[in-house]
């Protein structure tokens, strides 16, 4: 995190976000977790025939494979550690595209769904559930018909 905001510190003030520990900002709405990731592409300010590409927070794709895990990425997404079922993409907060002169527009940002509810602690389970889910133990010969 730290040799990020080092990185950003020349052309943060030229962004249409603000990249700070455990918050993003995209135009007037905060997002603030530890659990939350960010990464965008932007024209870079200093050289604007290159681009600058910015990464922050939790990893993106941990349900993707290797080769796909940034396959269709917007400019800009903000999302959170949970992964979609049916996707295996993080679930995002908001994400889209800049217009074409790299100005945000609200027709081109997407809102997600409401942040998913913590994991409850393991401390807090019943004892009995260690065992109901243990995946680690076989399942021994005439278990299954009982």
């Amino acid at each position: 995190m730290r040799l990020i905001l080092f990185e950003l510190k020349g052309i943060a003030d030229k962004l249409p976000f603000k990249v700070e520990k455990n918050k993003f900002t995209i135009g007037t709405k905060t997002y603030k977790g530890d659990n939350l990731g960010f990464a965008a592409v932007y024209p870079n300010p200093l050289n604007p025939e290159r681009y600058v590409v910015i990464y922050s927070g939790v990893r993106w794709g941990k349900g993707l494979p290797k080769n796909h895990k940034y396959d269709f990425l917007p400019d800009f997404i903000v999302f959170d550690d949970t992964v979609a079922p049916v996707s295996g993409t993080n679930n995002f907060r908001t994400a889209g595209f800049f217009d074409i002169n790299w100005k945000l527009d609200e027709k081109l940002t997407w809102t997600g769904p409401e942040p998913a509810p913590p994991e409850p602690k393991a401390e807090n389970l019943p004892p009995e559930w260690d065992k109901a889910w243990d995946d680690d133990e076989p399942e021994k010969a005439g278990d299954s018909e009982k």
